[in-house]
């Protein structure tokens, strides 16, 4: 799947079926939030190893089960805890997933006890096996993202950091270098935990807009030029999300940085 087939949002699966361990009391009310977000045409999805100790794998896997797997793009990410063996970690994510592979393979954060040439030859082989259709990091700030760039190739497809309309800062020192080189920059919690920005220029651009803080600043996001992975809480929640794009999409709504 190509980056302009991509909805315009994805979904992120942090503290979906648990935080550090799993938690199956919603799985049920997990996975159907998850089809919704597929029914609305949503057709990237984001996911890790560490989410409720690979239960949010599980659940994503069981939410594209029976869809056609190529209308999907997937990305899972691998825990410091694994960069010794990421083969084993990469076979036991495919495994919770029921998929042969992901579209998006990524270093979840950076670990400087661990040697970076190594580790990111190490991601590179996963791809060469096939595992993976591409590679990328997370949480890496602009000097670390270029020696990963330098260190692949120009192999890096994604930098995964917190953009939203209060966090713009990491995003600003990766802009230039991620257009120039293409690297795309996906934004986790992009609605800012649904909180107002401490900001009172923003706060009154979010009370013009007749949009909540949530809806703003995800559509903020957007605008900056970031991808937004906002987490499938509801059915009404994602409802929310899926109206908010459609308003900005129509030109309904203005967005003021």
């Amino acid at each position: 799947m190509k980056r302009n087939d991509f909805s315009d949002f994805g979904i992120g699966t942090w503290n979906l079926g648990g935080r550090g361990e799993p938690d199956y009391s919603h799985d049920a009310q997990n996975v159907e939030s998850l089809k919704y977000a597929i029914y609305g045409g949503v057709n990237f999805f984001d996911t890790a190893e560490m989410y409720a100790s690979g239960h949010s794998e599980e659940l994503l896997g069981k939410a594209l089960q029976g869809e056609d797997r190529k209308r999907f793009f997937i990305t899972t990410k691998a825990w410091p805890s694994s960069f010794g063996n990421l083969e084993n970690s990469m076979k036991n994510s495919l495994k919770r997933l029921n998929m042969e592979y992901v579209d998006l393979y990524l270093i979840h954060w950076p670990d400087m006890k661990y040697d970076h040439r190594t580790l990111i030859n190490n991601m590179l082989r996963l791809k060469d096996e096939g595992y993976t259709e591409n590679i990328g990091v997370s949480n890496y700030d602009i000097n670390l993202l270029k020696e990963a760039w330098e260190l692949s190739g120009g192999q890096i497809f994604a930098n995964q950091i917190e953009v939203n309309v209060e966090k713009v800062s990491a995003f600003n020192q990766i802009k230039e270098f991620c257009l120039e080189k293409d690297i795309m920059v996906v934004a986790y919690t992009p609605l800012n935990k649904n909180r107002m920005p401490k900001n009172s220029r923003m706060q009154n651009n979010i009370k013009k807009s007749g949009l909540n803080p949530a809806q703003y600043s995800l559509i903020y996001t957007m605008s900056i030029g970031a991808y937004p992975i906002p987490k499938a809480a509801s059915i009404d929640h994602l409802g929310m999300l899926f109206n908010a794009v459609e308003m900005y999409r129509k030109g309904m709504v203005k967005i003021i940085s």
